[in-house]
């Protein structure tokens, strides 16, 4: 599989990522993986961390070793009207 994503590609993985947290609620990197076996840990990661960079996920340490990943409500209610 290529790790090289490209814009629909991306989107693709977006939609994914938004979908497993919009039904299964914060989870962390791990479970998300877990959820999505079509895509590569390379892909899962660079598209949450775009994501979190541009305020879509939010990100959480609640642990001292771990992430909660989770949608921001803004981001949520722009998916919801998109789909």
């Amino acid at each position: 599989m290529d790790d090289r994503i490209s814009d629909t590609h991306g989107y693709r993985i977006e939609y994914a990522i938004v979908r497993t947290v919009r039904s299964h609620g914060a989870c962390t990197f791990d479970d998300l993986l877990a959820a999505l076996p079509d895509f590569s840990w390379n892909q899962v990661f660079s598209t949450v961390d775009a994501m979190s960079r541009d305020g879509r996920l939010r990100l959480r340490h609640p642990e001292r070793f771990g992430i909660r990943i989770s949608l921001q409500r803004e981001a949520l209610q722009a998916y919801r009207q998109a789909v």
